[in-house]
């Protein structure tokens, strides 16, 4: 088949190649034949600087949405012939190929009133998401919505972001009053997600604008870019929490607000976490896809295995209220 595979670190590195198949390696595997495979701003760090590669050469690529055409003696939620989205096997049985392979557990029968393409872009964005609220290592939210009005609210800051719109989407449709930012541009499209509060992150008192509509003190913060201004809008009064999702490491935060490091490719590896995700988030998604709570962003799509470098490079730049997708038939 063909793939677009790393042999060492550096974008310009990539080729396509012709690579043996991937083959079941678990009972409850499923072999896809990819349609379509989206871009993530950790992809085209991997392929930059080698993040995460253990072994050469390696298939990049997570988010997929694909055909499944051989399935594992152990699967029991899908048939051969189903189009399903999920988590392609990182890095050596990557989506950026003709075929690559899904965990049945981490796969979702993709809706009639979506694309492939665009199932595609959901499955990082919005597991992030499901972690940093509602997961032991996130904040504990209920997914039947705030206990309380204290704990009603939640900022999402970098709401422009593909993990941003997600969430946006994600937490509003299950009873949570969404605080966000972005540039000015966005703002109706944010809202028309389901964001309830949108502000300027450039502006000087976006801090206090912020801390005006949480007038219970806020909480729950979701940082999507890496930005000291999450914690300023926290309460300095009561428990907060803030989520990470672009750093390594908790920086020093206030005695009252704890950390949490979100990065899906190390949670995954944990096992009580990767049951709870997987166990949870799926028939919630599913829901929220068919109840057109949960829409697709607007896509950019790039054409085949020959247009991954592309892709990878576009996300380089910076894209904003957009997701990059590899369209592979």
């Amino acid at each position: 088949m063909r793939a677009c595979t790393l042999t060492q670190p550096g974008l310009d590195n990539l080729k396509v190649d012709n690579v043996p198949m991937p083959k079941l390696f678990t009972p409850t595997g499923l072999l896809l034949k990819v349609i379509a495979a989206s871009v993530n701003p950790f992809d085209w760090k991997m392929a930059e600087y080698g993040f995460g590669i253990e072994r050469w050469p390696a298939v990049l690529g997570s988010d997929v949405a694909g055909e499944i055409v051989e399935k594992g003696t152990g699967v029991t939620k899908f048939e051969v012939g189903d189009i399903v989205f999920g988590l392609g096997m990182t890095p050596v049985y990557g989506s950026y190929a003709e075929y690559c392979i899904v965990e049945e557990e981490m796969a979702v029968k993709v809706p009639q009133n979506i694309t492939p393409e665009q199932a595609a872009a959901f499955p990082v964005a919005i597991y992030t998401g499901f972690l940093a609220a509602f997961s032991s290592i996130g904040f504990g939210l209920p997914t039947t919505g705030p206990r309380n009005v204290e704990e009603s609210f939640i900022l999402v800051w970098g709401g422009a972001s593909a993990t941003g719109m997600s969430a946006i989407q994600l937490y509003s449709a299950l009873g949570y009053q969404v605080i966000t930012t972005a540039s000015p541009q966005h703002h109706d499209y944010l809202r028309s997600l389901g964001a309830h509060h949108v502000f300027n992150y450039r502006d000087e008192n976006v801090v206090e604008q912020i801390k005006a509509v949480a007038i219970h003190g806020l909480r729950f913060g979701y940082d999507c870019v890496g930005d000291d201004k999450v914690v300023q809008s926290l309460s300095s009064e009561h428990p907060a929490h803030v989520a990470y999702i672009t750093r390594q490491e908790v920086p020093a935060l206030p005695q009252n607000v704890h950390g949490h490091i979100i990065f899906l490719g190390g949670v995954l590896s944990q096992a009580e976490i990767r049951t709870q995700l997987f166990k949870e988030a799926p028939p919630i998604i599913e829901r929220l896809i068919i109840e057109g709570r949960l829409l697709p962003p607007n896509l950019e799509i790039f054409n085949g295995v020959d247009g991954v470098h592309d892709a990878l490079k576009k996300q380089k730049q910076g894209v904003n209220a957009m997701k990059v997708i590899v369209k592979m038939i």
